[in-house]
């Protein structure tokens, strides 16, 4: 799947800081969160680090098949076409990141 539109881009980056912010207030309280912490302050301070402004998505998706003995490769082909794709994007004078917030909040 990939978001072209670049504020369709920054709403699934604002989706992902609303995620962070519901796991961080039903966690303990003794829990550290520093490093979402930062997410949310930087969001606030309106600086994506999520996506980092980025213009475009591109995020790998493959439904799990209990049924289906091939399901658990299916994460790992996903992780092969991004890892293709990330080391193809140079040669079209364009750059990528991998987002860990978004693939923590997609994974829930």
């Amino acid at each position: 799947m990939r978001v072209h539109d670049p504020v369709k881009v920054k709403k699934v980056a604002g989706l992902t800081i609303v995620w962070i912010k519901n796991v961080i207030s039903e966690a303990p309280p003794d829990q550290d969160f520093t490093g979402f912490n930062l997410l949310v302050e930087a969001w606030e301070n309106e600086t994506d680090l999520v996506l980092r402004g980025a213009p475009h998505v591109v995020i790998a998706y493959a439904e799990q098949d209990e049924n289906n003995p091939m399901t658990q490769f299916v994460s790992v082909d996903g992780v092969i076409a991004l890892t293709h794709l990330d080391l193809a994007l140079p040669s079209f004078g364009l750059g990528s990141c991998w987002a860990g917030g978004l693939f923590m909040a997609l994974n829930q």
